[in-house]
Order: structure tokens, then C-alpha cells, then sequence
């Protein structure tokens, strides 16, 4: 399907959407195509962060930030730190030292109604 839904008339979508059952799987692709489809899409790239801790400040204060400020917040050093892909929360861990790099230790990880659905069919 070369155009995009934003451009797709109503019966080419409609015809599109004849085609998937409803898990959105596309009734007319093999299984091989279907695998095929998953590789593709587990290959996209998604940023990963890891935060140590978030709070809110004044405007004022973040304008005032010098070298050598410090920040305080309300999380003790000894929590662990959140693991988080595409912006939303995904686990936690501890920070590693790999050789001279950062790293991050998983502990937990944090599973949807989506993720734990999939789990249960592997």
C-alpha cells in the first residue's frame, strides 16, 4: 500500500480493513510474510534514556544555574533508576560501570496489559 491513510479514499480503506481480522493481522499474508512483517518492525529503533530522578523548578531558579549549582532531589541515591524506551516507562535498575562506560543493571521490568498478552503466547 504505497498511500498514506491520510490520503486513502474512505473505500480503499474500508476494502484495507475487510482484509485484517481482528488482532489486525492481514488475512491474506503467510505466515512467512507475517514473520517477515514482525522482523521489520522489531528492528525499528527506539530512543532509550535512563533517569536518575525528575523534579520541577521555578523558571527562575533554571535561569540562575552557574557551574558548580547544585540540585537537590527527593529520591535517595540508593533507589533505582528508571529505564524508559519511546518516552514512557519500561523498567528499573542500577547504574553499572562497564570498563570506562555507564551502564545499567536491569532489575525489573515493567509489563503492560500489551507486553504480558505476548509473554503468555511465547
Amino acid at each position: 500500500m504505497s498511500q498514506s491513510f491520510a490520503s486513502a479514499s474512505p473505500s480503499s480503506l474500508a476494502a484495507t480493513a475487510s482484509s485484517l481480522d481482528q488482532h489486525g493481522k492481514n488475512l491474506h499474508e503467510s505466515p512467512s510474510e507475517r514473520e517477515s512483517h514482525r522482523r521489520k518492525v522489531m528492528s525499528i529503533q527506539v530512543p532509550v534514556s535512563v533517569t536518575l530522578a525528575r523534579k520541577k523548578c521555578s523558571l527562575e531558579r533554571i535561569v540562575n544555574l552557574v557551574p558548580g549549582s547544585l540540585l537537590t532531589f527527593d529520591v535517595h541515591c540508593d533507589q533505582p533508576l528508571t529505564l524508559e524506551a519511546g518516552g514512557t516507562a519500561i523498567g528499573s535498575g542500577e547504574a553499572v560501570k562497564i570498563g570506562d562506560k555507564f551502564g545499567l543493571r536491569v532489575r525489573e521490568v515493567l509489563l503492560t496489559q500489551d507486553n504480558a498478552a505476548s509473554q503468555a503466547t511465547k
